[in-house]
């Protein structure tokens, strides 16, 4: 008589097995140029996996701090292992609470479950240059002084988007009255914010993205590649 799988070794052969199926990555980020996992590429396969090895799954929202992802072997429901993962802020602009709740439970939800089954996904750390992962965390104020040595409104976007997302409520403020100082008076009064938030396709996003100037590329970058994954489901 075979040893009896408890839920770590019911959980490692999910793994193993769903290892051995050929998936494709059907999520593509074209504005950084690499492929990623949607949750329609492997959870139907994950899902077949657990019932086969009478374990169940319970994704939980209720902590403001963190996210989980429960697996519970059926068999013994006192059998549990848990995933887990800080609630990161999802605010884009343009978009209603609820959106913004939608899109960070589905960016979380999918995190968990690559972790959970510990797929290879694109790693976003090791790409950068090593002067950039090497780099010591600055603090709250290294960061506001960093904003104020910008001399255009260029170098503020890109010292904007290297702040923290839990350290840019304290200087939005500050970025915003330096933005009104750099800022070269023209006459373009196109709504950027606008058209990229109501974008409907990723053609219509990537010509939008297109019709800027490289300043206003670097300066909605991050809302531009935003709706991007939210447009590809990521």
């Amino acid at each position: 008589m075979g040893t009896e799988m408890n839920v770590y070794s019911k959980l490692q052969k999910v793994r193993v097995d769903l290892a051995a199926i050929p998936m494709k990555k059907s999520g593509l980020n074209k504005f950084q140029g690499y492929s990623y996992y949607e949750l329609s590429d492997f959870m139907p396969i994950a899902q077949k996996l657990f019932l086969d090895q009478r374990l169940c799954s319970v994704l939980d929202f209720g902590d403001k701090e963190k996210a989980a992802l429960h697996i519970v072997d059926c068999d013994k429901p006192e059998s549990v292992i848990s995933f887990c993962s800080p609630v990161a802020d999802a605010t884009v602009k343009g978009a209603s609470p609820i959106q913004i709740v939608g899109s960070a439970q589905s960016y979380l939800t999918r995190y968990l479950w690559l972790q959970a089954l510990q797929l290879t996904e694109h790693d976003t750390v090791d790409a950068q240059p090593p002067t950039d992962r090497d780099t010591p965390k600055k603090t709250p104020t290294d960061y506001a002084e960093t904003l104020k040595s910008a001399k255009t409104a260029q170098e503020l976007a890109s010292a904007w988007q290297k702040v923290p997302t839990h350290v840019k409520p304290d200087h939005a403020a500050l970025k915003d009255v330096l933005k009104a100082k750099l800022t070269p008076k023209t006459s373009d009064t196109t709504d950027w914010p606008n058209l990229i938030t109501n974008a409907d396709s990723m053609e219509s996003l990537t010509a939008i993205y297109k019709s800027m100037s490289p300043e206003q590329q670097q300066q909605y970058n991050v809302d531009v590649d935003f709706r991007s994954s939210e447009l590809q489901g990521g």
